[in-house]
């Protein structure tokens, strides 16, 4: 790829997702473009396009039979380890459980970058939005 100016927003977005939901973490893939400044993201993966400080946020709404205590986490994964996570516990019996992450992370060019959840309800699928499902960058610094 060319050289990225020191200067050069490094940016992206993506809406509307995909994942199966387990007990065990899955990647999230977020199928439609908003905008990604460096096509960077692709098939549920953001690969670093150069060295700093990116935030990241991401959201995923669900369908669930939950009882108290069930839990849903979304996760970031930087070259596949769990660094961030947002945890939504459930207060009773629900149907509709939203999980939300964001961090601030140190990343080198090349860093591959996964959305991921898993829950412990029965019966998780992702709901359909175009809003309350999503996943953002920017880089923020050097």
């Amino acid at each position: 790829p060319a050289v990225i100016a020191v200067t050069e927003s490094v940016n992206g977005r993506y809406y509307a997702a995909t994942a199966t939901i387990t007990g065990s973490f899955s990647t999230v893939t977020n199928t439609t473009k908003d905008f990604d400044s460096h096509n960077a993201y692709s098939a549920g993966t953001l690969t670093i396009p150069v060295s700093g400080k990116y935030q990241f946020n991401a959201g995923l709404m669900t369908t669930a039979t939950g009882a108290i205590n069930a839990a849903t986490e979304l996760a970031l994964f930087k070259n596949g380890t769990e660094i961030s996570s947002g945890l939504q516990i459930m207060g009773g019996s629900q149907t509709i459980d939203s999980a939300n992450v964001s961090d601030i992370v140190n990343c080198l060019a090349g860093d591959l970058i996964t959305v991921k959840i898993t829950s412990n309800a029965s019966a998780v699928t992702v709901t359909a939005s175009n809003f309350r499902n999503y996943f953002s960058w920017a880089r923020v610094g050097n």
